[in-house]
């Protein structure tokens, strides 16, 4: 009797003809598969590279990762691409996304970091297309890069609807990340009333109210942010409060402490001081500000990622990222005292004086 081999499903050739990453698996993703063996295996690979790309990515950055296939217009790619999602289909039984996957890639995750790459994608890499200029002119990209004029920076940022909520997104995934450690560096628990000056969509607040519940949180912020942040970054047990204005035009509401989360990065000093000796006008005796950066080491040669957002500051504001004594002088210089640095070990760090 003549023993034929196995043959093999083309579902299972499939995944069989894609790279493997030695951590992630086949696409990045972890891989379901039975014990069968093959005597023989044929080569049937998808009909191009970029359709094992899309497949990953599709998988990756949509909700719904587990189980069935989500339709391809909810990843915002085309459905006729070279047939690779009906392939996808097919697929369901045997491949998921990895744990890390779902938990950070996901857009239904509450750690998803969607927002965040799709902004760096499509704004932060096309203004870093212009480094070598902004390096030799000393000035944001703002206007090579998008026609906008580089004097109001968040012109740029804000330019569309759609650009704005990706922004949002970007300020909403950092704190989902860091949030906690900000808000923990140091005990903040004496100050009964905080604003978050520019706090966004209200997720660092919320982390800050959760550490402190007997606190009353605000979130301080243009019109057009409040509005967009009520509308689509809304939590239905939300403690926090938002209030519309501009920190720089207007009043600002008094407060036990002010925080500053990634504002005084955006600006040259003249216009940080202006903007902290209205601070401590307002502040309330006994109050502070804190305030929330990427902190340079003293020599500016670290950490890397420090350095590496200060480069982007220079394509997109008029800012810098800065060591801990830029930072101590500032703040003296407009009034406050006491200042207490603390590093997180993440992406930001915290800096808080008193008044």
């Amino acid at each position: 009797m003549i023993r034929r081999p196995f043959s093999v499903h083309p579902r299972q050739q499939i995944l069989n003809a894609a790279p493997r990453h030695r951590h992630l698996g086949r696409f990045g993703l972890k891989t379901k598969t039975n014990n069968k063996t093959t005597a023989k295996k044929k080569k049937n690979h998808p009909s191009s590279p970029q359709d094992r790309i899309i497949l990953a990515s599709f998988r990756a950055t949509t909700s719904g990762c587990n189980g069935r296939a989500s339709v391809p217009e909810r990843a915002g790619l085309p459905v006729q691409t070279s047939g690779v999602f009906q392939r996808l289909q097919g697929l369901k039984a045997l491949y998921s996304s990895t744990d890390v996957a779902n938990l950070y890639l996901a857009k239904g995750s509450g750690k998803s970091l969607h927002d965040m790459i799709i902004y760096q994608s499509q704004t932060i890499y096309p203004l870093w297309n212009n480094m070598v200029d902004a390096v030799r002119e000393g000035k944001n990209q703002n206007e090579k890069t998008f026609g906008l004029p580089p004097e109001d920076i968040f012109q740029a940022i804000y330019r569309s609807e759609e650009e704005k909520l990706k922004f949002m997104g970007l300020m909403n995934s950092s704190w989902v990340l860091d949030g906690h450690d900000i808000v923990t560096a140091f005990n903040l628990s004496c100050f009964q009333e905080i604003v978050d000056l520019g706090g966004c969509t209200g997720a660092l607040a919320r982390e800050m109210a959760k550490a402190y519940p007997s606190s009353s949180i605000t979130v301080f912020d243009l019109p057009q942010i409040v509005e967009t942040a009520q509308k689509h970054f809304s939590q239905e047990s939300n403690t926090v409060v938002f209030q519309s204005g501009d920190f720089f035009s207007g009043e600002i509401p008094p407060a036990d402490l002010y925080v500053l989360a990634r504002i005084i990065h955006d600006w040259p000093d003249e216009k940080c001081l202006t903007l902290l000796r209205k601070i401590y006008d307002t502040c309330k005796p006994g109050g502070g500000v804190l305030l929330v950066e990427a902190l340079l080491f003293e020599n500016r040669r670290g950490p890397v990622m420090a350095q590496i957002f200060s480069l982007n500051m220079l394509v997109q504001t008029e800012g810098r990222e800065r060591p801990p004594s830029e930072y101590t002088r500032i703040l003296n210089k407009s009034g406050f005292h006491n200042v207490q640095v603390c590093r997180t070990g993440k992406s930001y760090d915290a800096i808080l004086a008193v008044r």
